[in-house]
């Protein structure tokens, strides 16, 4: 039987699981397509709802490929809805190519923007493009500043 595929919604925020040993998951919630929040929380042992959420903002945005979320191996946990639609967009980020240092773009709300047209190039966090393989590292390696929640703190 095959799986149906989840329909992502932006907002929508998705439980990665961390480690094969333990059941501990760091979060992610979808921004406009392909671009993801990692969140700055952790869980060991259970799943987070959404009173969990209140009040969390983006740590990082990644680029991302959503074959995890799509499939249900990375299970959605809640939907969090954007205050505005600009709110549904990472913040602009500038892509830096090794390849071509002279080409600057700003990727904004989706576009490619050439930084002489969108100013501020420099100032700009770059964009960071992570496959799930490297998505899961860069949560554990951000883990340590994240907020942790054990089964014992949710009841």
């Amino acid at each position: 039987m095959k799986s149906r595929k989840v329909r992502i919604s932006t907002g929508d925020v998705f439980a990665v699981p961390l480690s094969t040993r333990e059941p501990l998951y760091g979060y992610i919630r979808a921004y406009q397509d392909p671009d993801i929040a990692i969140l700055p929380i952790i869980s060991r042992e259970i799943l987070l709802n959404a009173s969990d959420f209140a009040d969390l903002t983006s740590y990082q945005d990644v680029l991302t490929i959503r074959k995890p979320m799509e499939s249900g191996e990375w299970p959605r946990v809640v939907n969090i809805p954007f205050p505005n639609e600009d709110s549904a967009w990472p913040p602009p980020r500038k892509q830096v190519s090794e390849i071509r240092p002279d080409i600057r773009l700003v990727v904004s709300k989706g576009q490619l923007i050439p930084a002489n047209v969108f100013g501020k190039f420099d100032e700009l966090p770059p964009l960071i493009k992570l496959n799930s393989e490297a998505l899961i590292e860069r949560i554990l390696e951000l883990s340590e500043k994240f907020k942790l929640i054990n089964i014992h703190d949710s009841k």
